[in-house]
């Protein structure tokens, strides 16, 4: 897949992508949620270390103990609703028909995480939700690299 048809997938021409290159392109994806975002639980609620870390740059002044890219974790509310996305998009698409990943995929989107609690955002990832995460992108990249390497199989 080339850097061109990676730009235009978030436009409109994504429905001119075939199967095999829409396979190749959401592994890629999910290869960069699973591979490119932290694991970590921080002990302080990713927001707070967000404003904390822009005060301190205010006042040009930086603690080691504050992560640089707080967007780059699995434990954000909006990584998980944007991977729940994408996994619905697979199954949408008709890109995975595995019965067994759909159903994960059902579990994991069907999983209640509960990021608001008495109307505050307080509630917390727990480590076996990151755990869940992670499985289901393994499933799902097994899954895609399987279909991918299938494709190249055939071109030879």
């Amino acid at each position: 897949m080339t850097n061109e048809q990676l730009t235009t997938f978030w436009g409109e021409t994504i429905s001119t992508f075939n199967h095999e290159d829409l396979c190749e392109l959401y592994l890629y994806i999910f290869l960069e949620l699973r591979d490119d975002y932290s694991n970590d639980l921080p002990q302080e609620m990713l927001h707070i270390l967000r404003e904390q870390q822009f005060l301190r740059e205010q006042q040009s002044q930086r603690e080691e103990n504050i992560p640089i890219d707080y967007n780059k974790y699995k434990c954000r509310a909006n990584y998980i609703c944007g991977l729940a996305s994408r996994l619905e998009a697979v199954v949408e698409r008709g890109i995975v028909t595995d019965l067994k990943i759909i159903k994960k995929i059902d579990e994991f989107r069907n999983h209640s995480f509960d990021y608001y609690i008495n109307g505050k955002d307080n509630s917390r990832t727990t480590q076996e939700e990151i755990d869940m995460i992670n499985d289901i992108l393994n499933d799902v990249i097994d899954y895609l690299q399987s279909m991918v390497d299938q494709k190249k199989e055939e071109e030879c």
